[in-house]
């Protein structure tokens, strides 16, 4: 498949489709088992991702039905398992101080990587894979390199006083990997840490998921602070017509 967003592709194969269909055998898979996996995703607050991950997989059966590898495609039939409409949740001052209350009951490294998202404004997956050697010795400015970024550029992000504590906080706890979230497979960066967010939401009451806390973070930089569109969409490293558009 070659798109711009194989990344994403490759993300989302590697999230659900390898975990849930990875030791099966292609023509086994019914539509059932397809609709069970698209409503999981959904369920955990991702229904976009659910689109994206129903189309790859149709995709791949349609490369292997012109193969002639298999001859059934279980995603016939199925739709969209959620709207595509964009989302524009922002968190209020109220559900901020109690999301941000719950994320000390979590563990140090997802508690952290969950105050970092917030603070930088960054994806979770560039979050994910912060490395020591990619933080200046001050602590004043991560960056991100372009293998790791998401629009394939290199990315400098300014570190204010209270991230720089998260990372002073989290760095003595994966000393032994390069990755500052190290995972539970040796040499991998920590997984996206949904069940916790599942947690929080039901400890919280709070209706958010990840990608919130960036739209929080950006809608407080351009509506509480005044900063202009522009800036904020270079700080998160997004284009202007992309997550800035709405605020």
């Amino acid at each position: 498949m070659h798109t711009r967003s194989w990344k994403e592709d490759e993300r989302a194969i590697n999230r659900d489709l390898v975990p849930t269909f990875g030791n099966r055998k292609a023509k086994d898979i019914k539509r059932r088992d397809v609709i069970e996996l698209l409503e999981k995703i959904v369920a955990r607050g991702a229904p976009i991702l659910a689109n994206r991950t129903h189309e790859i997989l149709r995709r791949m059966y349609n490369w292997g039905i012109s193969r002639d590898l298999v001859e059934v495609n279980p995603c016939l039939g199925i739709g969209k398992i959620a709207p595509e409409k964009r989302r524009e949740r922002v968190l209020n001052d109220d559900e901020i101080r109690a999301v941000w209350k719950a994320f000390d009951t979590l563990s140090p490294f997802i508690s952290a990587k969950f105050k970092l998202l917030f603070l930088t404004g960054q994806r979770g997956g560039e979050v994910s894979k912060m490395r020591r050697v990619d933080i200046d010795g001050t602590r004043s400015w991560w960056t991100i390199p372009p293998e790791h970024s998401k629009n394939g550029f290199a990315h400098r992000v300014p570190l204010s006083e209270e991230a720089a504590a998260v990372v002073r906080k989290i760095e003595p706890l994966s000393e032994c990997s390069e990755w500052l979230f190290p995972g539970v497979a040796s040499g991998t960066p920590v997984r996206h840490p949904w069940r916790e967010v599942a947690s929080i939401r039901k400890a919280t009451g709070v209706d958010f998921v990840p990608h919130d806390l960036r739209r929080t973070m950006a809608s407080r930089l351009t509506g509480d602070l005044g900063f202009e569109r522009f800036v904020v969409g270079r700080v998160l490293n997004h284009a202007e017509s992309g997550v800035t558009a709405t605020y």
